[in-house]
């Protein structure tokens, strides 16, 4: 690798050697500044994972919730072009 987190060339080059463009990615993480707000940066979409708690509205996410969310949202499809 190239880069590291947080930077978004990082998720770029990822993206690059699963031969993928980075709009057809999905982060899946927990930590805002590390994952979600650089793969953002980076063109992708992002799940941010939280506890079942709080949320806060402010964060740019595509999706967010727990992983048995992300799960719910695999099973339905959600996730396909």
């Amino acid at each position: 690798m190239h880069a590291c987190k947080p930077n978004p060339a990082y998720y770029r080059e990822i993206a690059a050697r699963v031969k993928s463009e980075p709009s057809n990615c999905v982060m899946i993480g927990n930590d805002v500044q590390m994952d979600i707000l650089p793969a953002r940066r980076a063109g992708m979409k992002t799940f941010w994972i939280t506890d079942a708690g709080a949320m806060p509205t402010d964060v740019p996410s595509d999706w967010r919730g727990t992983l048995a969310d992300f799960d719910e949202l695999l099973e339905r499809g959600e996730l396909e072009d």
